[in-house]
């Protein structure tokens, strides 16, 4: 469900406490009390580390429920991952990249509960978490000697106005840090500026033309490699791309059994000019639930997802197993270019991560309710490495045609 690149070369993925047992033990017997039930313990491995070089896989022992969290790294190298389900909503886990290492966790320390929120660092080293179920706030947690969280919860209307009451579609909202360092976020369609040191609204954009981009609808979005501006460097323009996601009835389409179809729009929107407008450009497939990763070339790479329905357990059908290669700086409808597609579907609670050689590593799906081997969308337990052709053929010494490996 998770996956982080760590600066030793490490990855780590990490999953639900409560689906069942994995594939994987904990070592010597160390097993987790389980959360709500007295004396009964569970041995089974929810997190491991993965040795990009080797392929070796490794456990970790995580505590509190990461089902919908989030995370991301400090500036010097931890991860860091906060909220989720049940136990684990106002829980933090830190986890050190040094050799034998595990999660630390911090349990009841968040100022909200934040399931389905976003995390993002700050030019400080601090960081922001936006949003959650029927969370309509955000909160900073502090980079000291350790992490330190203010337990500040700071109102943010803007989240309320761009769900409803009964199908969210602003969960996960997607949060970048601009030069300035300002944020930005978009929730469903609407996008606005936020201060954080002020924790003021410095301005809100245009709204983005089409359907819903947030959770359940689950759109993808990447900051493009920032542009210097003028000589000296002083100015950088910022620029932001969202792409796909599904029409704002769909989530309650999918509850019914009829699962509406992706969308195919992208987004542009240079978010340091006051008079930005949204540039729309199409993709040439559907996409849902995507990962949108930015490569060593300055293109941006799509992959995963399908082409009908939501994000959720079995709300979608019809994977979209083609990559796509985008290519910012050329013109419009020349930008995407199809790769070599995957045998393997990637849905609900996939992920991929780029890799410090260029490869993409990608992993994860499970559609489903607990493990299940024998669904039609399978939990998914195969790792795959993935070359995007041309770009990474000529540049960093890899094979002329984009490749899945297993």
């Amino acid at each position: 469900m998770n996956i982080q690149l760590l600066p030793n070369n490490k990855v780590i993925m990490y999953d639900a406490t409560n689906l069942g047992p994995s594939s994987m033990k904990l070592p010597d017997g160390n097993c987790r009390p389980v959360p709500g039930r007295p004396g009964e313990v569970d041995c089974s491995a929810h997190a491991v580390e993965y040795d990009v070089q080797t392929a070796k896989v490794g456990p970790l022992k995580v505590l509190s429920n990461t089902w919908c969290s989030s995370g991301g790294l400090t500036v010097d190298g931890n991860l860091i991952s906060t909220g989720g389900t049940d136990e684990g909503n106002q829980s933090v886990r830190i986890l050190n990249p040094c050799k034998g290492c595990d999660f630390k966790e911090r349990l009841d320390v968040l100022a909200a509960a934040r399931w389905s929120s976003s995390q993002e660092k700050l030019e400080d080293g601090n960081f922001i978490l936006v949003g959650g179920r029927r969370e309509f706030s955000y909160e900073q947690g502090r980079r000291q000697d350790s992490i330190v969280f203010t337990r500040k919860r700071v109102d943010l209307p803007f989240l309320r106005l761009t769900t409803t009451d009964k199908y969210e579609n602003n969960l996960y909202p997607f949060v970048h840090l601009l030069p300035d360092g300002n944020i930005f976020l978009l929730a469903n369609r609407r996008s606005i500026i936020i201060d954080t040191k002020t924790d003021k609204v410095v301005r809100e954009l245009p709204l983005m033309p089409g359907g819903s981009r947030g959770f359940p609808a689950s759109g993808m979005s990447a900051l493009l490699p920032l542009k210097i501006s003028n000589v000296n460097g002083s100015t950088m323009e910022a620029e932001v791309m969202v792409c796909g996601g599904a029409k704002p009835e769909a989530a309650e389409k999918a509850e019914k059994d009829e699962l509406l179809w992706a969308m195919t729009d992208c987004g542009r929107l240079m978010v340091t000019n006051p008079d930005a407008q949204w540039e729309l450009e199409l993709m040439p497939t559907r996409r849902v639930m995507g990962d949108m990763l930015l490569l060593p070339t300055a293109e941006v790479l799509l992959l995963n997802g399908a082409t009908q329905g939501v994000s959720g357990l079995s709300s979608a059908d019809l994977p979209n197993l083609t990559p796509l290669l985008y290519t910012p700086e050329k013109k419009v409808k020349h930008r995407f270019k199809s790769l070599k597609p995957t045998e393997i579907p990637r849905m609900y609670q996939s992920s991929a991560a780029v890799l410090p050689d260029g490869n993409v590593l990608v992993a994860g799906s499970n559609p489903n309710k607990n493990y299940d081997f024998q669904a039609k969308f399978p939990t998914e337990l195969r790792v795959e490495k993935f070359t995007p052709r041309a770009l990474l053929g000529s540049r960093f010494g890899h094979p002329q045609a984009s490749d899945f490996r297993r």
